[in-house]
């Protein structure tokens, strides 16, 4: 008797093991599904103060809106100002949870007071580690004192 169930013990072990490698090898993506990032819509607004100069044509931006997986968030933003009227820079968006996500800015000035282009999502910390995305930016400012920015796009993490 002991050798029959030793005999059924060893059978059902190699039974999982070969349905395993058989998931493994045809089904792949079964095991990395939650390792994949998972693109989401990315959507928010913010209102805040240039609060500082770079010389000779830098800006520092505080200020304070709410989006989608960020909820509440503050962020600070650096914006270099290109005689071309590009600009360009960096933000660092913190969440209410306190986690942070970067963005770099690729933008031009479409008016006088209005700033249109991109903002490139490149990692952050906690959730946002290795998170990536686009997202299409539009900012205004009455008198390069006050600023608004309205932003839509996709994150991915």
């Amino acid at each position: 008797m002991r050798a029959i169930s030793e005999g059924c013990g060893r059978r059902a072990g190699w039974v999982v093991v070969a349905l395993a490698v058989t998931m493994a090898v045809g089904s792949p993506d079964l095991i990395r599904a939650g390792d994949e990032p998972v693109a989401r819509p990315f959507k928010g607004s913010a209102q805040g103060y240039i609060t500082g100069q770079i010389p000779p044509n830098g800006l520092f931006l505080e200020m304070a809106g709410q989006a989608t997986h960020l909820g509440q968030f503050t962020r600070e933003e650096y914006a270099y100002l290109g005689a071309d009227g590009s600009v360009v820079g960096t933000i660092v968006f913190t969440a209410a949870d306190g986690d942070e996500l970067w963005v770099v800015i690729d933008g031009a000035f479409t008016s006088a007071t209005d700033v249109a282009g991109r903002y490139i999502i490149a990692g952050g910390t906690g959730r946002f580690q290795a998170a990536t995305g686009e997202a299409a930016f539009q900012a205004y400012t009455p008198d390069f004192h006050y600023a608004e920015v309205t932003f839509e796009g996709t994150i991915r993490y």
